[in-house]
């Protein structure tokens, strides 16, 4: 369900917020300031996710116009990277190896984006502190093949039949209580992409 990707952090909220109060006294202001940190990260994570649904909500629906413009994939994957740098957990990298001779070609950079962002956030939140993350780019005929791997929890065999479906996280998900777009999100994305490409 839905639900699930709120009220982890919602539940975060209320409890930081209901200790918070018990901290009355000045030597305690560090405790109080704990709380207030964790509500923070709480309200960060439950806006992300929220702005997740409601850009997917919209593509879905065909509200988003698709703006065209041209891309190098090489030097677009290194951006990517360098901006999730400051997002990923203490000592992970993010590697990047091109098999080929740079591609250009056109499409809709946010919604490029928007996939590389989901497969590398899901790949530093489901792996360790010091992990590596390997992204490896080539073409394929006339495809452009990504191939992204991590060090992460892995994705159960029998999952793996449900993984695209809307609102499926899988049971390592849940019990690791992380959050990220979904398989089925990406697929949605990648479709709306396949529609609008130009090599």
């Amino acid at each position: 369900m839905a639900s699930h990707e709120f009220r982890t952090p919602l539940s975060t909220i209320l409890s930081s917020a209901s200790l918070s109060v018990q901290y009355t006294q000045v030597e305690q202001q560090d405790k109080r300031e704990k709380h207030f940190e964790k509500i923070k990260s709480a309200v960060t994570t439950l806006t992300g996710i929220l702005n997740d649904f409601l850009s997917l909500s919209r593509l879905e629906e065909g509200r988003v116009e698709v703006q065209f413009s041209e891309i190098d994939f090489g030097v677009f994957s290194l951006e990517i990277a360098e901006e999730m740098n400051p997002l990923l957990k203490q000592n992970q990298h993010i590697f990047i190896r091109h098999t080929h001779a740079p591609v250009v070609f056109k499409t809709d950079k946010n919604l490029l984006k928007l996939i590389f962002f989901n497969l590398l956030s899901n790949a530093s939140k489901y792996s360790d502190e010091g992990a590596e993350i390997h992204c490896v780019l080539q073409m394929t005929n006339d495809m452009i093949l990504i191939d992204i791997t991590d060090e992460g929890i892995g994705i159960p065999e029998s999952d793996k039949p449900y993984m695209f479906e809307r609102f499926f996280s899988g049971f390592q998900c849940l019990k690791h209580k992380r959050h990220g777009l979904r398989f089925e999100h990406c697929e949605t994305l990648r479709r709306i992409i396949e529609r609008h490409y130009q090599f």
